[in-house]
């Protein structure tokens, strides 16, 4: 196999590489700040800027944001409610989006605002 690519193309791949070795054997600490929670019921209520709700998954919380799988996926900025909190998503994964809640929440009571049907 040969890979048809520019040196700085190559040196990214290597990076990309080095990246998921590392990563892979666990090699990198885990930089968050706070503890992700599964919760026991997934299920939750997303409120949208427009006052629609439905119905989405909670894939993982933790005191300042969530994982969520929904069929509606907002934009990157959209101010939105997933249960009680509020928060603005951030970021895309593959399968959802990450929401930063506004403000820090308990770990203790998180589960609890987040979980909502």
């Amino acid at each position: 196999m040969s890979i048809a690519a520019t040196t700085d193309e190559r040196e990214r791949l290597a990076d990309k590489i080095d990246w998921l070795e590392r990563h892979k054997n666990h090699d990198v600490t885990d930089q968050r700040t706070d503890e992700r929670i599964v919760p026991a019921n997934p299920y939750s209520r997303m409120i949208l800027p427009d006052g629609s709700r439905e119905t989405c998954l909670v894939v993982d919380v933790s005191a300042s944001g969530a994982a969520v799988s929904a069929n509606t996926v907002p934009n990157v900025g959209t101010v939105l409610a997933i249960g009680t909190l509020v928060g603005r998503v951030v970021r895309y994964f593959e399968g959802g989006f990450a929401v930063q809640f506004v403000e820090r929440v308990s770990p203790h009571v998180v589960e609890n605002l987040v979980i909502r049907e």
